[in-house]
């Protein structure tokens, strides 16, 4: 591999970068450190050509491959449901021919097109994202030299609010049975999805232990939460009372209409007047309602509440570590700070 060399002169102005080629020593003087850093990586690139050229792999061939890799990967469905979709966008738009065909300029093409395509700057960026982890994937398999400019466009902040306690309590004390009060807690005590809540098996949670274990749909990893000192009371009820031979957690059947009607005994919904639906099986119109809350809330409140409480030192710096990932990987017990995290969380003042 032939070396190219990045250095400042006392006796000159301006950033240098020098390399050799055919024998012969070459230098070049850039204005600042980043067209420094760019012209070195063009030049490293052209003299090691024999490394760094790509392999020409045809649109389909490439396609599929790529769709592979999240089967190896283990990756959700969901998530190669989405890849796969991005990907039908990208040929529609670009029509590249081959892996060699996808240059700057039909990425800056493809990008403008979704632009004028979806309105909201969020969903674009969702788009390049995706455009961005398929342009890795390429560069890594080396079917693509890189060296595409590529970044998401800026967008505002999203305002993120937690559930008031007054309404969680309200919440829970309109649930008409134990299972959705331990689907809420559930839900306020390990921040997993709503669809890993509804298909959890009895065998999940460890009442000794204190834990529940889970693999979690979206990204297939596995979870172990600690369950709090104050929610196991209910929870040893609720699996008491449960009829034998049951495997699932959670037996109940029309989960979105009980969370529905949930909502409406708790209060928690705004009527909308200007927007009429007609509700499943009848004719007559209704307002449509605004809910307060969802169950990505209960997440985003976990989340928060999570954050509040804080670590309860910073064992790095106490040990005088280079970095928190030393610290983490050999001296903390995780389980431990969990649980001490989990148990600071207000349980009792949501159920009474």
């Amino acid at each position: 591999m032939k070396k190219v060399r990045m250095y400042k002169r006392k006796d000159r102005k301006g950033f240098w970068v020098s390399w050799r080629e055919n024998g012969k020593r070459i230098c070049k003087q850039l204005n600042t450190k980043a067209e420094q850093k760019h012209f070195a990586n063009l030049i490293y690139q052209r003299i090691n050509s024999d490394v760094y050229t790509a392999i020409d792999k045809p649109w389909r061939d490439l396609r599929d491959e790529y769709l592979q890799s999240y089967d190896v990967r283990g990756l959700s469905p969901a998530s190669k449901y989405e890849a796969a979709k991005f990907l039908v966008h990208f040929a529609e738009i670009s029509a590249p021919a081959s892996s060699r065909a996808i240059i700057q300029q039909m990425v800056d093409s493809f990008v403008l097109k979704r632009k004028e395509q979806i309105k909201s700057p969020y969903t674009l960026n969702s788009s390049i994202s995706r455009l961005l982890a398929f342009l890795g994937w390429m560069k890594k398999r080396g079917y693509h030299p890189g060296g595409i400019d590529l970044s998401k466009v800026p967008v505002p902040d999203l305002i993120r609010e937690a559930i008031p306690d007054d309404d969680i309590r309200r919440l829970i004390t309109a649930c008409k049975t134990d299972a959705w009060r331990v689907r809420i807690l559930i839900s306020l005590f390990t921040g997993l999805r709503k669809d890993d809540i509804d298909d959890l098996l009895l065998d999940a949670v460890d009442l000794k232990r204190k834990t529940l274990s889970v693999v979690q749909k979206k990204t297939r990893k596995a979870a172990i939460k600690p369950i709090p000192n104050a929610a196991l009371p209910l929870l040893r009820k609720y699996i008491k009372a449960l009829p034998a031979g049951q495997i699932c957690l959670f037996a109940d059947r029309g989960i979105r209409v009980a969370w529905d009607n949930l909502r409406i005994a708790a209060g928690l919904f705004v009527v909308d007047p200007s927007t009429k639906v007609i509700p499943t099986g009848r004719r007559k119109k209704k307002d449509r309602k605004k809910w307060k809350i969802t169950r990505q809330d209960l997440r985003r409140t976990y989340a928060t509440a999570i954050e509040k409480t804080g670590p309860m030192f910073n064992a790095t710096d106490a040990l005088q570590h280079s970095s928190r990932d030393v610290t983490g990987k050999h001296y903390l017990d995780r389980a431990a700070i969990d649980r001490w995290q989990v148990n600071q969380l207000p349980i009792k003042k949501w159920i009474t």
